[in-house]
């Protein structure tokens, strides 16, 4: 091979070797652009590590009452109603053992009808009931030997009562108010004495007490005095948020949801949360409890409801999300709670909304870093036009630089080929033009 053959190979490998960098290049360049795409929209270390509680919901599978000889039954007559029949009741205390709170919540949560229970006794026998109130008398019965029963004659809030047994003998007490959540089967109106008190009424039989609250109405208002007394968990602790207090905020914001014009009223004097006062937020929590303020960022994640459980809202969900807050420029998280049936997806993008201060909330992010994030109860959500994320100019100004890098080296190159290809054609013409003479 000639010394000019050689140096026309050697050019063309060189100028193969140029475009498969370039086709690199622009496939790093789009893995770029990817990549930064997918940290700033997909959920953040911190939001996939946010506690998420999953809506196990009960299969509505009845226990099977009927298998029990309730048609034995009778209390049409006084002397009637101080009997207990042994073998049915016996029988229906344990198929409630197959009685949860899923059970109610999807027959609509039915209430004993008191006004005329006693005449449609033998109708409602077998039937399953929500009740709540106060335990007025309690006692451990041992009609049967090992065998324990929890009896207790509990009032509702409307004054009437009702007698309620269960094998599940509670092991602590229901708060101060002793106000329990009695899901249960009617048995029969049963007169006996329980305690200092004498009573007729319906007994229920099912499968165990529930501590509950007493319902409370709609307050538009938050009561700094009752929030005085919630505490901030330290870093690194597993605390839950405080209850009172998260009731008492959810009660006010769905009270002012539901107020024509109560948002703007509620938050006519509240101050927007920018850097410096999310700093002192952070350091003396306790001074901004129950303050209205106004934030913006962006919904970070997927929103998703919570079961509350037993509260005195009768809520069963609240809806919860985290949003990355923007307010000028801040990279902090923040934790949104609403009331059950608020929408954090619309709308997507940049948004604000306004919402009190609750408490700080510590957890462990997937990085396993221990952190605290400002929990705020959420009335509204409101779309930021043509405002972009806080990320936004950081990613442009990268992809014009990028682009900008790879528009000159593709300038270079295709130069650089071009030159080789006249240095080229010219080797081949002087080439020919020596074959000729020869």
């Amino acid at each position: 091979m000639s010394r000019r053959e050689e140096r026309l190979r050697e050019a063309q490998l060189a100028a193969a070797k140029e475009r498969k960098r370039l086709v690199l290049f622009g496939v790093g360049l789009v893995a770029c652009i990817a990549i930064i795409v997918a940290l700033n929209w997909g959920p953040g270390a911190e939001e996939t590590a946010a506690p998420v509680v999953e809506d196990v919901q009960s299969v509505l599978a009845l226990p099977p009452i009927d298998d029990v000889p309730l048609d034995t039954v009778s209390d049409a007559t006084d002397s009637q109603r101080v009997i207990l029949e042994a073998a049915p009741f016996a029988g229906l205390l344990a198929v409630s053992r197959g009685l949860f709170g899923g059970h109610l919540k999807r027959l609509g949560e039915p209430v004993f009808p008191f006004a005329d229970g006693a005449e449609r006794s033998d109708t409602l026998r077998g039937s399953i009931y929500r009740m709540r109130g106060s335990i007025l008398e309690a006692d451990i019965i041992e009609r049967v030997p090992g065998k324990p029963e929890f009896w207790c004659l509990v009032e509702t809030p409307d004054g009437d009562r009702f007698f309620y047994a269960t094998s599940e003998v509670p092991e602590t007490l229901f708060g101060s108010l002793n106000y329990v959540l009695a899901d249960g089967i009617f048995f029969k109106y049963y007169t006996r004495t329980l305690g200092d008190t004498r009573a007729t009424a319906p007994l229920l039989v099912g499968r165990e007490l529930v501590a509950s609250y007493p319902e409370v109405g709609p307050v538009a208002e938050p009561d700094l005095l009752l929030l005085a007394e919630v505490d901030d968990p330290v870093i690194g602790s597993d605390e839950p948020l405080d209850e009172r207090g998260l009731w008492h905020l959810l009660n006010v914001a769905r009270t002012v949801m539901a107020e024509e014009g109560g948002t703007e009223r509620a938050f006519a004097d509240a101050r927007t949360l920018d850097d410096p006062l999310l700093e002192e937020l952070a350091q003396a929590p306790e001074l901004y409890r129950g303050q209205p303020f106004v934030f913006g960022g962006m919904v970070r994640g997927r929103p998703s409801p919570v079961n509350l459980g037993e509260n005195p809202l009768r809520m069963p969900q609240m809806e919860t999300a985290w949003l990355r807050n923007n307010s000028s420029g801040l990279d902090t998280l923040l934790h949104l709670l609403a009331p059950q049936g608020f929408d954090f997806d619309e709308p997507p993008g940049a948004v604000l909304f306004r919402g009190w201060f609750l408490q700080l909330y510590a957890y462990e992010d997937r990085d396993g870093n221990l952190r605290r994030a400002p929990v705020f109860i959420v009335t509204d959500i409101e779309g930021v036009a043509g405002e972009p994320p806080p990320w936004a100019s950081d990613v442009l100004w990268g992809f014009i630089g990028l682009s900008v890098l790879l528009a000159g080296a593709m300038v270079i190159l295709i130069r650089r080929d071009k030159k080789r290809a006249a240095e080229f054609d010219a080797m081949r013409r002087a080439r020919r033009r020596g074959s000729d003479a020869g």
